[in-house]
């Protein structure tokens, strides 16, 4: 029995040992295999391509844009508000010139003298009576001091504004320091109302001193001055106030092209004084929107283009363009394409309009929606000819509705430097940026005074070219960005600008 089992045992070891080496290598031929490891994605960012900018293929569109806004004080028409209270009246404007910067503008018109008065301690003139409800009244601080370092404090560019000629009803009473007392010879009455003679050669000199004074005593970025030049209506008086001047300085012109010589001189002399106090201040005009309304004014702006004597020009285009007629907005602006040459043009908007008392008007109907202006905005951005608008007025772009609009909608990608324009200065070079984690820095650039950093968004998917939106302007030579952005810079000089920066970018962690 126990044999047997042996045998048993014996074959069926025999047996499990022959059919176990059908499949078996042994270890003793080969030498041990590492695994094989997983694949794995290649160093660095995968969807790199997708986000980063293509500098031998890739395009940037940068485009500068003029967007201003009027902060009229005639009459306290959008400031003050309140008289004799220096506190409340630094409060008021403060919130005006924040509102100003943050809906996206980067250019305030501060109107510092609207009836031959000012809103500063002048040598030349009596303080306004919209500061404390009499002319000639001290306010007890210089709101042109405080706007212009507040103003300047937000990033926004001022110019001061100021109206030639208007002084005002003569039923006024006037303050020592008035022209119509200080400078009777140089006043005129027409219509009931008393204006400086553009005629005479004291009044050019006269608004000379007024530039001087202004620009002289602080940091302004330029004087402007709008469409008071000629009186309404004056165009009809063959004789006008000019009983006695005409034979005196006439020179031989006729009547017509005598008082357009006379506009043209005041022009020349606030340029020029502008220039020479603050050469890299800029002197413009807003002027009516089309000749048939300027021109009866005896004021011309392709005649001081020609001359050289303005910086740039602010037609007050105030139509809707739905009207569809010879005033439609787009139609005067087309009559502006080359009318100044190479002045830039920057259109007047009518955002005041959307009062009711206006938009009930006939014609006037569309000014009720914010649409209008989402159009006319993109009326200029297509024409070639147009570097910008100015919306007339400040309390009017507060209102919620048009705030909103011009914030999310016009302005959407983000704020724009000031467009170059006047002469003066030199530009610098361009910065060179280096990335440090998210951190883009750069060397200072000689000359410069600011920079200005723009982060790169396709303009489509797969699209080769790269909107840039401005996201910051200062001092400061370094940035801290986002991953998967691009980004450039440019070096700031006065109104000076220098080309674009290579582009960097920002890798993924």
């Amino acid at each position: 029995m126990r044999l047997r089992s042996l045998l048993f045992c014996t074959v069926a070891l025999t047996l499990a040992f022959a059919c176990s080496k059908k499949n078996y290598t042994p270890e003793s031929t080969t030498t041990t295999q590492p695994e094989t490891p997983t694949p794995q994605p290649p160093a660095g960012d995968p969807d790199e391509a997708t986000y980063k900018f293509n500098a031998a293929t890739d395009k940037v569109v940068l485009s500068h844009e003029f967007r201003g806004a009027w902060l009229a004080t005639v009459s306290g028409t959008d400031w003050p508000k309140t008289k004799l209270n220096s506190t409340a009246q630094k409060t008021e404007l403060t919130k005006y010139l924040e509102a100003i910067a943050e809906v996206g503008c980067n250019v305030v018109f501060f109107q510092v003298c609207s009836n031959m008065d000012a809103l500063w301690p002048s040598k030349l003139l009596p303080w306004s009576s919209v500061l404390s409800g009499t002319e000639g009244i001290d306010p007890g601080y210089d709101p042109t001091a405080f706007a212009v370092e507040k103003a300047h404090q937000l990033g926004l560019e001022i110019h001061a504004w100021i109206n030639p000629y208007r002084i005002g009803a003569t039923s006024k009473t006037h303050a020592a320091l008035s022209p119509v007392k200080a400078h009777p010879e140089l006043v005129k009455v027409y219509d009931g109302s008393h204006y400086l003679d553009p005629a005479l050669p004291g009044t050019h000199a006269f608004l000379a001193e007024i530039a001087t004074e202004l620009m002289t005593k602080y940091a302004f970025d330029g004087l402007h001055i709008d469409d008071y030049f000629y009186p309404s209506g004056y165009n009809k008086d063959q004789k006008g106030w000019e009983t006695q001047t005409y034979p005196l300085y006439g020179g031989g012109k006729d009547r017509e092209e005598w008082r357009f010589s006379n506009v043209d001189a005041s022009v020349k002399a606030l340029f020029d004084a502008t220039h020479a106090a603050r050469p890299e201040a800029v002197f413009g005009v807003s002027p009516r929107s089309r000749s048939d309304l300027y021109l009866p004014q005896y004021a011309d702006p392709a005649r001081w283009a020609r001359a050289g004597t303005i910086d740039y020009v602010v037609p007050q285009i105030y139509w809707t363009i739905e009207r569809g007629d010879a005033a439609a907005f787009d139609t005067v602006l087309k009559s502006w394409n080359g009318l100044v040459g190479a002045v830039p043009v920057f259109a007047g908007i009518a955002a005041y309009k959307m009062e009711k008392s206006y938009y009930t008007q006939a014609k006037n109907e569309d000014f009720q929606f914010v649409e209008e202006f989402v159009k006319q905005v993109q009326v200029c951005r297509d024409a070639s000819w147009c570097g910008g608008h100015v919306w007339f007025r400040t309390a009017s772009i507060l209102r919620a509705d048009l705030n909103a609009c011009i914030k999310n909608t016009i302005y959407r990608k983000g704020g724009s430097l000031v467009p170059p324009m006047g002469s003066a200065g030199t530009t610098p070079a361009a910065p060179a940026p280096v990335v440090d984690g998210t951190k883009v820095s750069w060397a200072a650039v000689q000359g410069a005074t600011a920079y200005a950093v723009y982060e790169l968004e396709r303009a489509s998917a797969g699209s080769k070219e790269w909107n840039a939106s401005l996201v910051y302007r200062g001092e400061s030579t370094s940035y801290t960005g986002v991953v998967r952005k691009n980004y450039a810079v440019l070096a700031i000089a006065g109104r000076n600008l220098s080309p674009l920066s290579p582009v960097v970018y920002i890798a993924k962690q």
